[in-house]
């Protein structure tokens, strides 16, 4: 599971304010809020949610990585 740091993190590399990722993910930003405010522990709640969220931001151009502090923007042409 992503931090709360980096879906902060990806949500500002991909210029996107929480009320929009939340709007496209289908949850209430609220609950992304929370997600965020995780900070730099593994985020909790449903995994829907969050997968959703990730879904949004990879759409938007921007991975989150396996390093605990890590988001990149995806080259474009990329196929993943």
């Amino acid at each position: 599971m992503p931090t709360g740091h980096q879906l902060k993190a990806a949500r500002a590399l991909a210029g996107l304010e929480q009320r929009q990722v939340a709007a496209k993910a289908k949850i209430d930003a609220s609950t992304l809020h929370r997600m965020e405010a995780s900070g730099n522990k593994s985020i909790r709640g449903h995994a829907g949610n969050v997968e959703s969220v990730i879904d949004v931001l990879r759409k938007a151009g921007v991975e989150i990585t396996d390093d605990p502090h890590g988001v990149r923007l995806i080259p474009r042409g990329s196929k993943k």
